[in-house]
């Protein structure tokens, strides 16, 4: 069943008054000017109103154009007649081409009820695909057969001269062809309708679009067995062929609106009002035009205000505005539930920063005990480095029946030590996050060592060539070596350099002279002979030598075809 709302019907029913208008008119000036004139007007002007009402109604943007291009289309139609029989009566040759022309409007017409049928069911903005637009191309050949009628007479065939030819005249096969291409487009697009529409239990009442297109069919059917001549009524015509067909394309596409074929922005003002939803509607001025059944209220200075922020009317509830096409529209959010929401992530929150606080706590404590035990392993690694020193410094200290002179010569002894226990201890500290040194470092200790071996009477020296990362490991093994050679000097060394090479190799080089017997320098053995094993595990080797009082050694790393 079909349950039109009060607006839907009063709609209905100033259409057909507004058709029984112009039927009256049309049957009182029987094709008479000016009341045919009127006429015209009043079908236009229903057509227009109802292509109002598809703009507001119809939601598909497409299938709203396209309709409303037929509006454009039927209105066209109506100018046409007028232009016939007003503006250009007496000139039958203008007045033939203007009857020609009346099957643009309505072959178009057609091809726009087609492609506004394939809309049903798209999204909004979908568009049909290029091969239904071919449908265009035979339409206009239907067309240019007909405007070129005067040249083949294959649409309609004239005996008597040109000046009676659009009152006497047959129909050719051309006709036949148009009128079939006219009912076949647009029962394609019943056919599409019908098989696109939401509803498949609406599709029992297909019947009745139906009817507008059988009433079409029998129309032309009475037009062709008259003689191109209107059926009439007591003598009068109270239809032209026109307003037969605009009547059909209307009532067609409104039927299947009204059965619920095609979907459409109807009923919302009942909808509107019976909504539990507390809104209302207002114009540009902001004056309310549409309240739900549970008003707002609200003054033109508060809607003006919630134009531009929400309102609050009370903690729970504020009202918002958003603007619509001729107005705005207001409804009441109720956000107590928000507010409910906001206050349980607020507590939440307090307790995750109270928990945060927690574990950044722990993890700070985690950390800092990691830290002292990476920090106690390297301590004991760097207190197992120099034990050795540490015990002979406390071995040369510890006694109190030295004298004077052998007390200071063990304090000198004891300082060149404590050199080495700083800075291998510090470059320990240095290598302990990276896997190289800067040689920079390494000749600072070389240099600290030479500095507190000259307190011993040596007379000694540092030097650098060249500056650049060493491996941890070769630096240790070097500076080690190093503290080994001082360690293992005897009394009769007067002088020591030692130089830091960093280029293609790198290289610690000592050099030390000897005083004394002859062969002291041939008698000369570093005892250590771990610490040239140690050398050669870090990749390098010793080069050792001597020339008359002077002892050479030379730590060398990287060397090619050395040892590895």
């Amino acid at each position: 069943m079909i349950y039109p709302s009060g607006r839907t019907k009063r709609f209905i029913a100033s259409f057909f008054a507004a058709m029984f208008l112009a039927v009256v008119m049309q049957f009182i000036s029987d094709g008479g000017f000016p009341l045919l004139l009127v006429t015209s007007v009043i079908y236009g002007f229903i057509v227009i109103t109802w292509a109002a009402t598809v703009e507001r109604r119809i939601l598909q943007k497409e299938m709203r154009r396209m309709l409303l291009l037929a509006s454009f289309g039927m209105v066209l139609l109506f100018l046409l007649r007028m232009g016939k029989y007003q503006l250009f009566l007496g000139k039958p040759d203008i007045e033939r081409l203007l009857w020609y022309a009346y099957y643009v409007p309505m072959m178009a017409v057609a091809v726009l009820c087609l492609q506004a049928s394939l809309c049903i069911g798209q999204s909004p903005e979908w568009i049909p695909s290029g091969r239904w637009r071919s449908l265009w191309f035979l339409s206009m050949i239907l067309v240019l057969m007909v405007m070129t009628n005067d040249l083949h007479q294959m649409v309609f065939r004239f005996s008597g001269p040109p000046e009676t030819w659009t009152e006497e005249y047959s129909y050719g096969p051309g006709y036949y062809a148009v009128y079939l291409w006219m009912i076949l487009v647009m029962g394609t697009t019943l056919y599409m309708i019908a098989r696109r529409g939401r509803d498949t239990g609406r599709r029992k009442l297909l019947w009745i679009p139906l009817l507008p297109l059988l009433l079409e069919l029998v129309f032309s059917i009475l037009v062709q067995r008259g003689g191109g001549h209107v059926p009439r009524l007591f003598g009068r015509s109270i239809f032209q062929f026109q307003e037969v067909f605009c009547f059909m394309v209307i009532a067609f596409w409104e039927s299947c609106i009204q059965i619920g074929l095609v979907p459409c922005n109807s009923d919302y003002e009942a909808i509107f009002d019976l909504s539990s939803i507390r809104a209302e509607i207002a114009d540009e001025d902001r004056n309310a035009v549409l309240q739900s059944a549970n008003p707002l209220n609200l003054t033109r200075e508060q809607r003006l205000e919630a134009d531009r922020e929400p309102v609050m009317i009370d903690q729970d509830r504020r009202v918002q505005g958003h603007p619509i096409r001729g107005g705005a529209v207001y409804w009441v959010d109720n956000i107590a539930g928000i507010r409910a929401i906001h206050e349980a992530l607020r507590e939440t929150g307090e307790q995750l920063s109270e928990e945060g606080t927690l574990i950044r706590a722990r993890s700070r404590l985690t950390e800092q005990k990691a830290r002292a035990e990476i920090e106690n392993r390297l301590y004991d690694r760097m207190n197992e480095q120099v034990r050795p020193q540490l015990e002979r410094i406390q071995l040369l200290l510890a006694s109190d029946s030295l004298s004077e002179e052998e007390f200071r010569r063990n304090l000198r002894e004891s300082m060149v030590l404590c050199a080495y226990i700083k800075r291998r201890s510090n470059l320990m500290l240095i290598a302990d996050p990276a896997d190289v040194i800067p040689s920079q470092e390494l000749f600072l200790s070389v240099r600290e060592s030479m500095e507190n071996l000259a307190f011993t009477g040596v007379t000694a020296g540092a030097d650098q060539s060249g500056e650049g990362p060493w491996p941890a490991a070769e630096l240790f093994a070097a500076y080690d070596f190093l503290e080994r050679v001082i360690e293992a000097l005897p009394a009769e060394v007067t002088a020591f350099l030692a130089v830091v090479h960093t280029g293609e190799t790198r290289e610690l080089r000592l050099e030390f002279t000897l005083s004394g017997e002859d062969g002291a320098v041939s008698a000369f053995r570093i005892p250590d002979t771990d610490l040239s094993d140690a050398v050669r595990s870090a990749g390098g080797e010793i080069d050792a030598s001597a020339e008359d009082e002077t002892v050479y050694y030379t730590v060398v790393f990287g060397r090619k075809g050395g040892a590895a």
